[in-house]
Order: structure tokens, then C-alpha cells, then sequence
């Protein structure tokens, strides 16, 4: 099975957060993640922003047949799933499957506990 990025965007500009922490905003959207998938792909454009790699070997990795396996594995602290949505071919619109209440409490759990 392929796993596909359809789009991968570095929000402008920083974020703040509750409790004033700046932080950016990254946005992937795909098909079919695995394990680990974002943490490597977060680690890989640290990686070359550090200039620890260098850009055109994941332009290699990307473009050719050939296993590169160059991309360290991003710590899980400070990344934060903010919402995952999943395609609903009855209402032809992307749908998180959650109820409201479930939404809302989510939302109090991220800008609560894990901001503070």
C-alpha cells in the first residue's frame, strides 16, 4: 500500500499559545500515515534547517527508487495532533467522526493540561 502526502505547509508566521509559548503550525494532509510517518518527516526538515543534512538528499529520497533512510526520528514532546479528519464518501466532505461534546473536550484537554 502507498501512503501519499497530498500537501505539507509551514503556517506563516508564529503561533502563541495560552500560556505564551510561541510555537508553529504544520499541516499535512494524506492518506494511510504509519507509524511514525510525521514525527521522521518533522525530524527530516529539522535536519536539513539545522543543515545536519543536506536539502538535495531528500530530494533524492523523494524522486528516485532508492531507500534513503536519513530522516531522524522527531521527539514526540512539543508535537501536538491538533485534528484528523477522514473523507465520508456519503456526505462527500471530510468529517472527524467525533460528536460535539467529544470535540469540545478535546479542545479543554489541549489548551488546558498540555499548555500548562
Amino acid at each position: 500500500a502507498f501512503r501519499t502526502v497530498l500537501r505539507c505547509e509551514l503556517e506563516p508566521g508564529q503561533v502563541v499559545g495560552p500560556d505564551g509559548t510561541p510555537y508553529r503550525r504544520i499541516l499535512v494532509h494524506g492518506r494511510s500515515f504509519v507509524l511514525h510517518q510525521i514525527r521522521h518527516m518533522i525530524g527530516a526538515a529539522l535536519a536539513v534547517s539545522n543543515g545536519m543534512v543536506p536539502r538535495d538528499v531528500f530530494e533524492i529520497a523523494l524522486t528516485s527508487s532508492f531507500s534513503v533512510h536519513v530522516a531522524p526520528l522527531a521527539p514526540g514532546q512539543g508535537l501536538v495532533l491538533a485534528e484528523c479528519l477522514f473523507w465520508n464518501d456519503k456526505r462527500k466532505e471530510w468529517d472527524a467522526g467525533l460528536t460535539a461534546p467529544a470535540v469540545e473536550a478535546m479542545e479543554a484537554y489541549r489548551n488546558g493540561p498540555l499548555v500548562s
